[in-house]
């Protein structure tokens, strides 16, 4: 059986430089996790994407109903994210 890939939606701007960072760990996790399908949202470009999913900072994570962001974003508290979003606790 085929595992469905899942979805990671990435709120960030191309002038952000903590988004920048973000989306390096999240390269190094998309080898990781082959299944992780990663949406990249830019919110310059898609602002009304980001105001109706209730993004208010970036870089932002939202998998789902859980969405986590932040000023300092950590790459452990992204790996952290993504890992309990591939592999949910039972």
């Amino acid at each position: 059986m085929l595992q469905q890939p899942t979805k990671i939606e990435f709120y960030k701007s191309a002038f952000c430089p903590r988004c920048m960072v973000v989306d390096r760990v999240l390269a190094r996790l998309e080898e990781e996790f082959p299944d992780l399908e990663l949406i990249k949202i830019d919110v310059v470009t898609h602002p009304l994407t980001a105001w109706r999913n209730n993004i208010r900072i970036i870089p932002a994570l939202k998998a789902g109903s859980r969405t986590i962001s932040g000023i300092f974003l950590s790459g452990e508290e992204v790996r952290r994210f993504v890992g309990e979003t591939m592999h949910p606790p039972k």
